[in-house]
């Protein structure tokens, strides 16, 4: 769905499927590749787009982690744009410190009990050495690129 702003449709859009995805590992701010399934995703995506009527106008922003810019570039080129991705850090996934990369068997083996009494996604930022929600906060504060 898009977000309308100042004349201008936003569409958020989330990376196709990646090895980490289809190993059960938390990414955060490791890098994976799209699966064949990722690539078809992300070109469904484009094309969905495109029957909106997106066309090579579009700007695209994208975090700078390989599987968003793999999925971007997918979508870039199926639009045809006429403008280069736009790389903006802030919407990187959160750092998780040692926990990036790891399946949850493996972090509660290394932390036991370290997400206990936690939702599924609520223990992002508790990682001992990974990113603060402070953090993100303020990176997330910063002026935009475009």
């Amino acid at each position: 769905m898009g977000l309308q702003s100042r004349g201008q449709i936003l569409y958020l859009v989330r990376h196709g499927q990646t090895e980490f995805n289809a190993a059960g590992r938390w990414q955060g701010q490791c890098d994976s590749q799209l699966t064949a399934t990722g690539q078809e995703q992300a070109a469904q995506v484009a094309e969905i787009l495109k029957n909106s009527g997106l066309d090579n106008n579009a700007t695209i922003v994208s975090s700078p982690l390989g599987r968003a810019v793999q999925t971007a570039e997918i979508i870039a080129a199926a639009l045809q744009t006429s403008h280069p991705i736009v790389f903006d850090d802030r919407l990187k996934e959160v750092a998780m410190g040692s926990w990036d990369g790891l399946t949850d068997a493996e972090i509660e083996a290394k932390w036991p009990n370290a997400r206990n009494g936690m939702g599924r996604n609520e223990w992002f930022f508790h990682s001992s050495d990974g990113e603060r929600y402070e953090q993100m906060l303020a990176a997330s504060s910063q002026r935009s690129p475009i």
